[in-house]
């Protein structure tokens, strides 16, 4: 049998802030009031107010529990501690600790899985995860980043970081349609030259060369001093818009001719084609014209066969 229980306001001593501040007087929380007539009993509910009565009948009892637990459930920010923590998270990660930064934001995203404030924690931590070479982890922490934020500078950032996994993972639609996202509210300045100009690369190997010379033009003339402008440059000046197998660079034209025929011989579509590199003139063989990058993989293996040091280039 419960003890019936006077209505009192609890002495703040006796429920101190959970989060190591100061106590708090927990005597009314969303009209739900503490009282107990004993230290040695539990504590019991009072229900005051007419909103609070009706929560209790409508809502199932974890719900109520949510609604008294600060810091879990439908909150915005950190308590000082944590932020603190995530300040000193981020200093050890520009420093190169990265098993440092990465147990610092362990704990805050421990304690605050849900609060908004923790999906910059998860973008933390997956920049940790992603230099020591987690990739499958960070890009899981960067898609509960994408799930908690809804602040735009993070999301764009977050994007972008999404991208660079997938790029290097070889999802080039993946990671086009992240850098679409990120491109829309970075800011243009480093090391965000780097998203446009991989962009530029998913958009042509996904056969869209149009759009990808925008994106490449974008870098150039955005970034003129960018470490990746010469690269970029090179990009722009592609003859063609397509993909072709290179299997073969000849000083010799007879030589240059000689394996062509070689590669027409086992059915496949060779031609010989001059480049100037470094001031001299090269005999290029290569096969195929393949708008798209998968295409020319797909048939790079047979040409192995008969070149096995062929590879993709554009064209």
């Amino acid at each position: 049998m419960v003890r019936t229980l006077r209505r009192k306001r609890i002495s703040p001593k006796r429920f101190p802030n959970r989060e190591g501040g100061e106590p708090c007087d927990g005597a009314r929380v969303n009209g739900l009031v503490w009282t107990s007539n004993s230290r040695s009993r539990p504590v019991r509910l009072q229900l005051r107010s007419p909103q609070a009565r009706a929560v209790c009948r409508l809502r199932p009892r974890w719900v109520i529990c949510a609604a008294l637990l600060p810091g879990v459930i439908g909150c915005v920010e950190l308590p000082p501690h944590a932020k603190t923590q995530m300040v000193q998270a981020e200093k050890e990660f520009r420093s190169g600790r990265y098993d440092s930064a990465k147990s610092m934001l362990d704990e805050v995203i421990q304690a605050y899985p849900s609060v908004l404030e923790t999906a910059e924690a998860y973008y933390l931590r997956a920049q940790c995860l992603a230099y020591r070479g987690h990739r499958g982890a960070a890009q899981s922490d960067i898609e509960r980043c994408l799930a908690l934020s809804k602040n735009s500078d993070l999301i764009a950032r977050a994007h972008a970081t999404a991208g660079e996994l997938a790029f290097e993972a070889g999802d080039a639609k993946k990671a086009s349609e992240h850098f679409r996202l990120a491109l829309r509210n970075l800011p243009e300045r480093p090391p965000y030259d780097l998203a446009r100009f991989r962009y530029g690369v998913c958009l042509a190997q996904l056969g869209e060369w149009k759009n990808a010379r925008e994106q490449w033009g974008a870098v150039v003339r955005g970034y003129p001093g960018s470490s990746i402008t010469d690269q970029t440059q090179r990009m722009l000046a592609w003859p063609g818009d397509f993909f072709s197998i290179q299997c073969g660079a000849y000083r010799d034209a007879d030589t240059a001719s000689k394996q062509a025929q070689k590669l027409r011989s086992a059915g496949h579509s060779a031609r010989t084609e001059k480049r100037q590199r470094d001031g001299e003139t090269l005999h290029m063989v290569y096969v195929g014209q393949y708008l798209r990058l998968s295409q020319a993989q797909e048939a790079l293996g047979k040409v192995k066969q008969h070149a096995p040091g062929a590879v993709i280039v554009p064209q």
